[in-house]
C-alpha cells in the first residue's frame, strides 16, 4: 500500500471518528445541557455518573481534528498553501 493511499485512508477514518464523536457529544448536549434548549427534564436519560465522560468528548474531538488536519497536510506533501485552499 503507497503512502498516500495509506494517508487518504487514515484521513477518511478520522473524518468517520469525528462524526461520530459529534454525534455523542450531540446526545449528551440533551441529556445534560437541557437549559440550553428551555426544558426543564432531559430529552434523554443517561446516569450522571456518565457525565464526565461527555466533558472529556469536547477535547478529544480538539485533538482528532488536529491529527486529521496534520494528515492531510502530509497527503499535500507538507504543502500548506494547498491545504488551506483544499480544507
Amino acid at each position: 500500500m503507497s503512502t498516500q493511499s495509506s494517508l487518504y485512508a487514515i484521513s477518511k477514518i478520522l473524518d468517520m471518528v469525528v462524526f461520530a464523536l459529534l454525534a455523542i457529544l450531540f446526545i449528551g448536549v440533551l441529556a445534560f445541557d437541557i437549559a440550553y434548549f428551555g426544558f426543564h427534564e432531559a430529552i434523554i436519560a443517561i446516569p450522571h455518573e456518565a457525565e464526565q465522560y461527555f466533558e472529556f468528548l469536547p477535547w478529544a474531538i480538539l485533538g482528532l481534528l488536529l491529527a486529521d488536519i496534520y494528515v492531510k497536510y502530509r497527503k499535500l506533501d507538507n504543502d500548506w498553501r494547498a491545504l488551506l485552499r483544499r480544507h
